[in-house]
Protein backbone atom coordinates (compact mmCIF):
# COMPACT_ATOMS: atom_id res chain seq x y z
CA UNK A 1 0.00 0.00 0.00
CA UNK A 2 1.52 3.08 -0.84
CA UNK A 3 -0.09 5.28 1.77
CA UNK A 4 1.62 6.87 4.67
CA UNK A 5 1.18 6.09 8.62
CA UNK A 6 -2.35 6.59 9.41
CA UNK A 7 -2.50 10.37 10.85
CA UNK A 8 -4.84 13.57 11.05
CA UNK A 9 -7.20 13.13 13.65
CA UNK A 10 -9.77 15.22 14.34
CA UNK A 11 -13.03 15.75 16.56
CA UNK A 12 -16.36 16.87 15.71
CA UNK A 13 -17.46 20.83 16.44
CA UNK A 14 -21.60 20.77 16.15
CA UNK A 15 -22.71 23.45 14.08
CA UNK A 16 -26.54 23.30 13.21
CA UNK A 17 -29.08 20.40 13.27
CA UNK A 18 -31.47 19.73 10.65
CA UNK A 19 -34.22 17.51 11.02
CA UNK A 20 -36.00 16.41 7.58
CA UNK A 21 -39.09 14.22 7.75
CA UNK A 22 -39.09 10.73 5.70
CA UNK A 23 -42.15 8.99 4.48
CA UNK A 24 -43.21 7.56 7.75
CA UNK A 25 -43.23 10.92 9.17
CA UNK A 26 -45.29 12.06 6.77
CA UNK A 27 -47.66 9.66 7.11
CA UNK A 28 -48.16 9.99 10.64
CA UNK A 29 -48.52 13.81 10.70
CA UNK A 30 -51.13 12.96 8.18
CA UNK A 31 -52.85 10.68 10.47
CA UNK A 32 -52.53 13.60 13.07
CA UNK A 33 -53.92 16.29 10.93
CA UNK A 34 -56.92 13.94 10.43
CA UNK A 35 -57.56 13.36 13.97
CA UNK A 36 -57.72 17.22 14.32
CA UNK A 37 -59.78 18.05 12.07
CA UNK A 38 -61.89 14.90 13.23
CA UNK A 39 -61.62 16.08 17.45
CA UNK A 40 -62.65 19.40 16.28
CA UNK A 41 -65.81 18.39 14.21
CA UNK A 42 -67.35 15.92 16.57
CA UNK A 43 -65.90 17.27 19.80
CA UNK A 44 -65.51 13.61 20.84
CA UNK A 45 -63.53 13.48 23.97
CA UNK A 46 -62.01 10.02 22.95
CA UNK A 47 -60.52 11.89 19.95
CA UNK A 48 -59.19 14.71 22.36
CA UNK A 49 -57.38 11.99 23.73
CA UNK A 50 -55.75 10.10 20.85
CA UNK A 51 -54.86 13.37 19.53
CA UNK A 52 -52.83 14.06 22.71
CA UNK A 53 -51.32 10.48 22.89
CA UNK A 54 -50.52 11.21 18.98
CA UNK A 55 -48.96 15.09 19.68
CA UNK A 56 -46.85 13.44 23.03
CA UNK A 57 -45.42 10.86 20.97
CA UNK A 58 -44.08 13.75 18.72
CA UNK A 59 -42.89 15.57 21.67
CA UNK A 60 -41.13 12.77 22.85
CA UNK A 61 -39.59 11.46 19.63
CA UNK A 62 -38.10 15.36 19.90
CA UNK A 63 -36.80 14.85 23.38
CA UNK A 64 -35.22 11.20 22.72
CA UNK A 65 -33.77 12.36 19.47
CA UNK A 66 -32.01 15.39 21.14
CA UNK A 67 -30.99 13.19 23.81
CA UNK A 68 -29.46 10.82 21.40
CA UNK A 69 -26.84 13.55 20.34
CA UNK A 70 -25.56 14.53 23.14
CA UNK A 71 -22.17 14.55 24.89
CA UNK A 72 -20.74 12.64 21.26
CA UNK A 73 -17.15 13.22 20.04
CA UNK A 74 -16.43 11.95 16.64
CA UNK A 75 -12.53 11.10 16.20
CA UNK A 76 -11.49 10.64 12.56
CA UNK A 77 -8.24 9.48 11.35
CA UNK A 78 -7.32 9.51 7.83
CA UNK A 79 -3.99 8.96 5.78
CA UNK A 80 -1.40 12.26 5.94
CA UNK A 81 -1.15 11.35 2.20
CA UNK A 82 -2.35 9.23 -0.34
CA UNK A 83 -2.69 8.84 -4.60
CA UNK A 84 -5.47 10.10 -6.26
CA UNK A 85 -7.97 7.39 -7.21
CA UNK A 86 -6.59 5.11 -4.85
CA UNK A 87 -8.62 3.72 -2.09
CA UNK A 88 -7.13 4.27 1.32
CA UNK A 89 -8.33 3.47 4.87
CA UNK A 90 -10.52 5.77 6.79
CA UNK A 91 -11.23 5.09 10.67
CA UNK A 92 -13.65 6.61 12.78
CA UNK A 93 -14.26 6.62 17.03
CA UNK A 94 -17.56 7.21 18.24
CA UNK A 95 -17.28 8.11 22.17
CA UNK A 96 -20.27 8.47 24.23
CA UNK A 97 -19.88 10.62 26.93
CA UNK A 98 -23.25 10.60 28.86
CA UNK A 99 -23.41 9.00 32.03
CA UNK A 100 -26.33 7.37 31.94
CA UNK A 101 -27.86 6.99 28.14
CA UNK A 102 -26.58 5.17 25.75
CA UNK A 103 -26.52 6.69 21.96
CA UNK A 104 -28.69 4.60 19.22
CA UNK A 105 -27.96 4.30 15.33
CA UNK A 106 -26.05 6.91 13.93
CA UNK A 107 -24.98 7.40 10.10
CA UNK A 108 -21.74 9.03 9.35
CA UNK A 109 -20.62 10.34 6.10
CA UNK A 110 -18.78 12.90 4.48
CA UNK A 111 -20.62 15.65 4.12
CA UNK A 112 -18.92 17.50 0.81
CA UNK A 113 -18.08 14.01 -1.88
CA UNK A 114 -16.88 16.19 -4.86
CA UNK A 115 -13.30 15.46 -4.11
CA UNK A 116 -13.17 12.90 -1.16
CA UNK A 117 -15.31 10.32 -1.27
CA UNK A 118 -15.98 7.91 1.46
CA UNK A 119 -17.71 5.23 2.43
CA UNK A 120 -20.21 5.75 5.07
CA UNK A 121 -20.04 4.39 8.45
CA UNK A 122 -23.45 2.85 10.78
CA UNK A 123 -23.03 2.92 14.55
CA UNK A 124 -26.11 0.88 15.50
CA UNK A 125 -24.99 1.30 19.44
CA UNK A 126 -22.76 3.11 22.28
CA UNK A 127 -22.96 2.54 25.71
CA UNK A 128 -22.84 4.97 27.87
CA UNK A 129 -19.25 6.17 28.81
CA UNK A 130 -17.53 3.81 26.06
CA UNK A 131 -16.31 4.08 22.50
CA UNK A 132 -16.66 2.09 19.57
CA UNK A 133 -15.03 2.56 16.40
CA UNK A 134 -15.37 1.17 12.51
CA UNK A 135 -12.87 1.19 9.70
CA UNK A 136 -14.01 2.16 5.96
CA UNK A 137 -12.38 3.48 2.46
CA UNK A 138 -11.49 6.76 1.17
CA UNK A 139 -10.07 8.31 -1.50
CA UNK A 140 -9.32 11.71 -3.27
CA UNK A 141 -10.55 12.30 -7.19
CA UNK A 142 -8.37 15.31 -7.49
CA UNK A 143 -4.00 15.71 -6.56
CA UNK A 144 -3.34 18.54 -4.37
CA UNK A 145 -3.48 19.41 -0.37
CA UNK A 146 -7.65 18.47 0.66
CA UNK A 147 -8.70 20.07 3.01
CA UNK A 148 -11.47 18.06 4.90
CA UNK A 149 -13.79 20.45 6.80
CA UNK A 150 -17.10 19.01 7.43
CA UNK A 151 -18.98 15.31 7.92
CA UNK A 152 -22.49 14.79 8.79
CA UNK A 153 -24.42 12.88 11.16
CA UNK A 154 -27.47 11.76 10.79
CA UNK A 155 -30.25 9.29 12.92
CA UNK A 156 -33.93 8.51 12.83
CA UNK A 157 -33.84 7.22 16.40
CA UNK A 158 -36.05 7.10 18.29
CA UNK A 159 -39.49 6.69 15.67
CA UNK A 160 -38.00 7.11 12.25
CA UNK A 161 -40.39 10.41 11.82
CA UNK A 162 -37.67 12.18 11.41
CA UNK A 163 -34.03 12.20 9.98
CA UNK A 164 -31.82 14.88 12.70
CA UNK A 165 -28.69 15.96 11.14
CA UNK A 166 -25.52 17.33 12.70
CA UNK A 167 -23.54 19.40 10.75
CA UNK A 168 -19.86 19.05 11.82
CA UNK A 169 -16.87 21.52 11.11
CA UNK A 170 -13.68 18.86 11.44
CA UNK A 171 -10.16 20.21 10.58
CA UNK A 172 -7.79 17.78 8.71
CA UNK A 173 -5.50 17.94 5.33
CA UNK A 174 -4.39 15.16 3.39
CA UNK A 175 -2.00 15.41 0.50
CA UNK A 176 -2.94 13.51 -2.50
CA UNK A 177 -0.31 12.76 -5.16
CA UNK A 178 -1.27 12.13 -8.94
CA UNK A 179 -2.64 9.28 -10.14
CA UNK A 180 -0.37 6.19 -10.52
CA UNK A 181 -1.55 4.75 -13.93
CA UNK A 182 -0.66 1.05 -13.64
CA UNK A 183 2.09 -0.05 -15.10
CA UNK A 184 0.84 -2.37 -17.85
CA UNK A 185 -1.16 0.25 -19.27
CA UNK A 186 1.65 2.39 -20.46
CA UNK A 187 3.56 2.11 -23.45
CA UNK A 188 6.27 -0.66 -23.01
CA UNK A 189 8.74 1.34 -25.03
CA UNK A 190 8.43 4.55 -22.55
CA UNK A 191 9.50 2.11 -19.34
CA UNK A 192 12.14 0.04 -21.52
CA UNK A 193 15.64 1.85 -20.06
CA UNK A 194 18.39 -0.52 -22.35
CA UNK A 195 21.80 -1.01 -21.57
CA UNK A 196 23.75 -0.20 -18.05
CA UNK A 197 26.85 1.66 -17.96
CA UNK A 198 30.46 0.66 -15.84
CA UNK A 199 31.64 3.65 -13.65
CA UNK A 200 35.40 3.79 -13.47
CA UNK A 201 35.44 2.77 -9.88
CA UNK A 202 36.01 -0.58 -8.09
CA UNK A 203 32.28 -1.80 -7.54
CA UNK A 204 30.47 -5.53 -7.67
CA UNK A 205 30.48 -5.22 -11.50
CA UNK A 206 31.35 -7.52 -14.69
CA UNK A 207 33.52 -5.46 -16.58
CA UNK A 208 37.58 -5.97 -14.99
CA UNK A 209 38.87 -2.99 -13.55
CA UNK A 210 42.18 -3.94 -12.33
CA UNK A 211 44.70 -6.90 -10.74
CA UNK A 212 46.62 -6.47 -7.47
CA UNK A 213 47.80 -8.16 -4.91
CA UNK A 214 45.87 -10.83 -3.26
CA UNK A 215 44.82 -10.07 0.60
CA UNK A 216 43.70 -12.52 3.06
CA UNK A 217 40.22 -10.81 2.90
CA UNK A 218 39.86 -11.37 -0.89
CA UNK A 219 37.15 -13.85 -1.81
CA UNK A 220 39.48 -17.11 -3.44
CA UNK A 221 37.11 -17.48 -6.15
CA UNK A 222 38.48 -14.28 -7.84
CA UNK A 223 41.77 -15.24 -7.54
CA UNK A 224 43.80 -14.49 -11.03
CA UNK A 225 45.70 -17.61 -11.44
CA UNK A 226 47.67 -16.79 -14.97
CA UNK A 227 48.98 -13.73 -13.56
CA UNK A 228 49.87 -15.15 -10.32
CA UNK A 229 52.00 -18.03 -12.27
CA UNK A 230 53.65 -15.55 -14.02
CA UNK A 231 54.92 -13.24 -10.74
CA UNK A 232 54.88 -16.05 -8.10
CA UNK A 233 52.69 -13.58 -5.92
CA UNK A 234 48.52 -14.32 -5.66
CA UNK A 235 46.58 -11.64 -7.75
CA UNK A 236 42.94 -11.23 -7.52
CA UNK A 237 40.97 -9.49 -10.12
CA UNK A 238 38.99 -6.50 -9.00
CA UNK A 239 35.77 -5.61 -10.69
CA UNK A 240 34.37 -1.78 -11.83
CA UNK A 241 31.31 -0.66 -9.88
CA UNK A 242 28.07 -0.97 -12.27
CA UNK A 243 26.16 2.37 -12.99
CA UNK A 244 22.00 2.34 -12.17
CA UNK A 245 20.45 3.39 -15.21
CA UNK A 246 19.32 7.48 -15.18
CA UNK A 247 16.27 8.70 -16.50
CA UNK A 248 16.10 12.64 -16.56
CA UNK A 249 12.02 13.56 -17.17
CA UNK A 250 11.54 16.71 -18.91
CA UNK A 251 7.77 18.36 -17.69
CA UNK A 252 6.43 21.20 -19.15
CA UNK A 253 4.51 23.21 -16.49
CA UNK A 254 2.81 25.98 -18.42
CA UNK A 255 -0.47 25.40 -20.74
CA UNK A 256 -3.33 27.01 -21.90
CA UNK A 257 -6.12 27.43 -19.08
CA UNK A 258 -8.37 25.58 -21.50
CA UNK A 259 -6.46 22.69 -21.57
CA UNK A 260 -6.51 21.92 -17.45
CA UNK A 261 -8.03 18.15 -18.07
CA UNK A 262 -4.95 17.49 -20.56
CA UNK A 263 -2.42 19.30 -18.11
CA UNK A 264 -3.76 16.88 -15.50
CA UNK A 265 -3.17 13.54 -17.80
CA UNK A 266 0.10 14.62 -18.18
CA UNK A 267 0.90 15.53 -14.60
CA UNK A 268 -0.28 11.86 -13.69
CA UNK A 269 1.27 10.40 -16.74
CA UNK A 270 5.01 11.83 -15.74
CA UNK A 271 4.38 10.88 -11.90
CA UNK A 272 3.57 7.35 -12.62
CA UNK A 273 6.69 7.48 -15.17
CA UNK A 274 8.89 8.42 -12.30
CA UNK A 275 6.58 5.92 -9.80
CA UNK A 276 7.46 3.10 -11.99
CA UNK A 277 11.26 3.55 -12.73
CA UNK A 278 11.92 4.22 -9.03
CA UNK A 279 10.45 0.94 -8.15
CA UNK A 280 13.04 -0.63 -11.13
CA UNK A 281 15.98 0.45 -9.86
CA UNK A 282 15.92 3.38 -11.99
CA UNK A 283 17.56 6.72 -11.27
CA UNK A 284 14.63 9.57 -11.85
CA UNK A 285 15.58 13.01 -12.40
CA UNK A 286 12.84 15.73 -13.04
CA UNK A 287 13.21 18.89 -14.64
CA UNK A 288 10.11 21.63 -15.33
CA UNK A 289 11.33 24.92 -16.58
CA UNK A 290 13.57 26.22 -14.25
CA UNK A 291 13.40 23.97 -11.42
CA UNK A 292 15.28 20.66 -11.00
Amino acid sequence: MRQGSIGNGFHILRVTRSPAKVREGWLYFGAVTIVVFASVNTANNLLYMILSALLAVLVLSGLLSELNFGLLKLSVRVPSHCFAREPFPVSIEVHNRKRVFPTFSLHIEAADERAFRCSGFYVPLVERQKCTSDTGQGMLTKRGRCAIRKWKVSSRYPFGFFVKELSCAVEADCICYPEIIPQEQMSPSMLDVQGSNQRYERGFGYDLYMIRDYVPSDSARHVHWKASAKTSVLKTREYAAEESPRVVLAFDRFGHPDEAEKFEQLVSYTASLAYHFVENGVEVALVADDWQ
